[in-house]
This record gives structure tokens, C-alpha cells and sequence, in this order.
């Protein structure tokens, strides 16, 4: 069966979304799977909180570093024996960290952990497009996204919770455990998971898979995309870790208020996202959509850092910004959609998206010095500032791209 094929039928389309986007949930899942047990394996491994947080610095680095060769491998051999693998390997990596209780052990393990993750953006975009229905590609993105921001929110409660009942090995094989069993689910679905990529790729060169083909990825649009989810990241970073402690010193909240500021930004963006997806697949311009709703949004942090007003203004402004931002992600996805060349989504992707992990890397340095030099109220304009540009650059990446589904010439 071609991927055609399956992508003409909605139901085997939904079917593919929800079998790769619960892999997805455990990509995310396992990035803040170890931050609730930070008290406890100070001890168990007798080092300090900085040494435990290059644990996750190191799931990064190594995510962000394999993900663009795994989507030159996702084009080259397809997307479903390499999600299957990296699946298996970032929960059994993180199943492992259980049985050897040492900090050396836990660092090599993390490594794999984050090679495993790097799969999922490549390998997950690809089977999208050649296993979901025109039709309903927008709401396949929005409902990826999703399962990712649950990933985020569930981990702590999880983990934290298994802990508490039952000491942190437990947590760790029953999470572990977890993560293996989407996995098998993969495996017995696999049929199901076709790409548009590997043969495509193949085909269209008579030398085979060729390095060279890095070029297709320093075009403007390409570029203009990775500085894009750039923007994104540095926004989502900024808010996730320094939101509160720029509400409790800059403007003098408690603890309890910061932390519902924060939750009323996070739940009007993750409710939005799904709504988004819907409009996604009845819109032609996800460029101008997208612009305008990062541009709204930007424009609205923006007037939270410069503009004194009153805590209920503060909550309105960050929840209507927080729906707009939402609302936007799934065309996001279809911008770089658009992007790609055809039998390049992998590749695309995976180098779209490493910039996630750049932003990652370099947004907590940024704002931590900002907190550190008080500063606070900056962090909204920076913020707000990292969005509008993000919405310039969607501009750019379809208005400098060529004609859909035609490859890059260079």
C-alpha cells in the first residue's frame, strides 16, 4: 500500500496520530522525568544540584546533536524502523538508570536517553506526511503538540508521586516500563506508519544518499524557519523557568500568584492548540496567521514588562497572548511543511527543530543573567520582542520559498 494510499483514509490517519504522538509524549515526558527527584538523588549519588542538572544538559546536547543526521537516516531509510528504535532506546536507557544508582552510570544513560529523542521530530513529521490526510495534517500537528506539552505537565506529578509511594527505582522502572510499552505498540502498528521519505530520497538521486545535501538545508527558507523556532523556544524557556521569579521580584507577587500567572499563560496556550489545528487545515495562509498571532502576543508581553497595571490586566494579557501564541503552533508545523522539499521532511525537521534545543541551551544563560543583574521586568520584553521576530520570520520562510511541493534548487 503506498503512503497515498493510507493518506486518502481519515480513519487509518487518525489512527497513525495517536500511535506516534503517544511515542511523542514520552519524548517529553522523559526530558523533566528526573527534576522531581533531584532531593533524593543528591543524596543516592552524593553530588550537588549543579551536577544533577547537567544530567538534563546532557539529554540536550545529545538530542540536539544527532537529530539532524537521524533526519538525513529518516530520508535515507524511513521513518518507521527509526522511530521504533528510538523509542526502545530512550526508555530502556531511562528503564536502566533504576539498576546502576551512580551519578557516572545516570550521566552515560542520559546520553542515549537524549539519542533517542532525537528520533521523534524527524521520524514523527515524516510519517505525517505520508500516512495523514491532507485534510486533516493541521489537527495530526496540533494533537503532536499536545501530547508533548502533556508529556512536560505530567512528569512531575508522576514521578513525584511514584516516588513518594514507593522510593525513586520504582518510579523509574514503572515510567521506564511505560515508555517500552508504547514502543511495542509501535512495532505491533508499524504497518501502519508510512513516510513520504527514503524512497523519494533515494530515487531522486543517482548517487544514492549523499552528505552534500546539507546544502538544502541553508537556504533562506530553511534558515528563516530555524530562526523561527529559535524565538519560540527562547519564549517558552523564558516563561517555563523564569516567569515566577520575575512576578515575585519584580513586582513584588508572592510565590503562589507568580505561579498562577504563569499557569493562566500555560493553560490558554495548550487549550488553544488543538482549536488551532482546526484552523490550520481550513487556512491557505499559515504564514500571515501565524505572524499575526506571535505578533499579537509578542505585543501583548511586551506591554507586561513595559506598562504598570493592575494584577487583573496582568492575567488578561497573558491569557489572551497565551491563546493566540497556542492557536498558532499547529501552522507553524505546516510552514515548515511548505518548506520542505519533497523526500526531504526529515532532514527539514530534524534541523528545524534542533533549534528548540539551541534555544533551550541558550535562553536559561540569557534571562538567568537578567535575574541576576535585577532585571526582571526585561524578561517580558525580551520576550515579547522573541515572538514579533518570530512572526517576521514566518513571513520570511514562505516568502522566500519556492513553489509548493517543488525541491529547493541550489
Amino acid at each position: 500500500m503506498s503512503a497515498l494510499a493510507t493518506a486518502d483514509r481519515p480513519r487509518e490517519g487518525l489512527k497513525v496520530v495517536a500511535i506516534v504522538s503517544s511515542a511523542h509524549f514520552f519524548s517529553h515526558f522523559y526530558q523533566f522525568a528526573l527534576a522531581p527527584l533531584f532531593p533524593i538523588l543528591k543524596g543516592v549519588y552524593g553530588v550537588s544540584y549543579a551536577e544533577l542538572a547537567v544530567l538534563i544538559s546532557v539529554l540536550f546536547v545529545a538530542s540536539s546533536s544527532a537529530q539532524v543526521v537521524i533526519g538525513f537516516f529518516v530520508d535515507r531509510f524511513g521513518a518507521r524502523n527509526i522511530l521504533i528504535t528510538g523509542a526502545t532506546l530512550m526508555s530502556g536507557a531511562f528503564f536502566l538508570i533504576a539498576f546502576f544508582p551512580t551519578y557516572e552510570a545516570a550521566l552515560v544513560l542520559m546520553v542515549f536517553v537524549g539519542l533517542g529523542n532525537a528520533v521523534f521530530h524527524p521520524a514523527d513529521f515524516a510519517i505525517f506526511q505520508g500516512s495523514v490526510p491532507k485534510s486533516f495534517v493541521g489537527r495530526a500537528f496540533s494533537l503532536h503538540s499536545l501530547s508533548g506539552n502533556m508529556g512536560w505537565a505530567s512528569a512531575p506529578p508522576v514521578v513525584g508521586g511514584l516516588a513518594a509511594l514507593w522510593g525513586w527505582q520504582a518510579a523509574v522502572i514503572a515510567t521506564g516500563l511505560a515508555g517500552l510499552a508504547t514502543a511495542g505498540l509501535v512495532i505491533v502498528y508499524r504497518q501502519m506508519l508510512l513516510d513520504d521519505s527514503g524512497a523519494k530520497a533515494t530515487a531522486a538521486s543517482d548517487n544514492g544518499f549523499s552528505w552534500a545535501d546539507t546544502r538544502h538545508l541553508f537556504t533562506a527558507p530553511i534558515l528563516s524557519c530555524f530562526f523561527f523556532f529559535l524565538m519560540i523556544s527562547i519564549t517558552l524557556i523564558a516563561f517555563n523557568t523564569f516567569a515566577v521569579p520575575a512576578f515575585t521580584t519584580g513586582y513584588g507577587y508572592s510565590p503562589i500568584l507568580a505561579s498562577a500567572l504563569l499557569t493562566a499563560f500555560l493553560v490558554a496556550f495548550t487549550a488553544a492548540i488543538f482549536p488551532g489545528g482546526v484552523l490550520a487545515d481550513r487556512i491557505e495562509n499559515h504564514d500571515r496567521w501565524t505572524a499575526f498571532s506571535f505578533t499579537l502576543g509578542g505585543a501583548l508581553i511586551l506591554l507586561v514588562g513595559i506598562v504598570a497595571m493592575p494584577l487583573s490586566a496582568i492575567f488578561a494579557l497573558l491569557i489572551v497572548a497565551g491563546l493566540f501564541f497556542g492557536s498558532a503552533m499547529p501552522s507553524r508545523d505546516m510552514i515548515v511543511r511548505k518548506a520542505a522539499p519533497e523526500g526531504f521532511t526529515g532532514r527539514v525537521f530534524g534541523f528545524v527543530y534542533s533549534a528548540l534545543d539551541v534555544g533551550g541551551a541558550l535562553a536559561p544563560l540569557a534571562f538567568g543573567w537578567l535575574l541576576a543583574v535585577d532585571r526582571p521586568k526585561e524578561m517580558f520584553i525580551a520576550v515579547g520582542l522573541a515572538l514579533v521576530l518570530a512572526g517576521f520570520s514566518a513571513i520570511l520562510a514562505t516568502r522566500w520559498g519556492p513553489p509548493r511541493g517543488r525541491p529547493v534548487k541550489v
